[in-house]
């Protein structure tokens, strides 16, 4: 709620190595298969894909996160404030 940047390190998945990673969360829900999930936007860190960039993480694979001082006010790019259509339910979304 309080928009603060955020380092989480990951434990990975089938589609996701392990790895320390800076992001900006935006929505806390229920992914379509049942599991607890963020998703977040990347600002640098492990990962398998292009980064900066949007990014879904199960919150059951998250063994470690700490709270930076920096926050964001601003929503990046492709930020849908109505939602994520990748969760069945939103518990907590980012407010602008």
């Amino acid at each position: 709620n309080n928009k603060n940047e955020v380092i989480i390190y990951y434990d990975g998945d089938e589609n996701t190595s392990k790895g320390k990673r800076n992001v900006e969360v935006y929505v806390h829900g229920i992914s379509k298969a049942g599991n607890p999930v963020i998703r977040a936007y990347q600002l640098s860190g492990d990962s398998d894909t292009i980064v900066p960039e949007w990014k879904l993480f199960r919150a059951d694979r998250i063994s470690q996160w700490s709270v930076l001082s920096k926050r964001f006010s601003t929503p990046k790019p492709k930020f849908n404030p109505s939602g994520d259509k990748s969760m069945k339910s939103v518990l907590n979304i980012a407010k602008f």
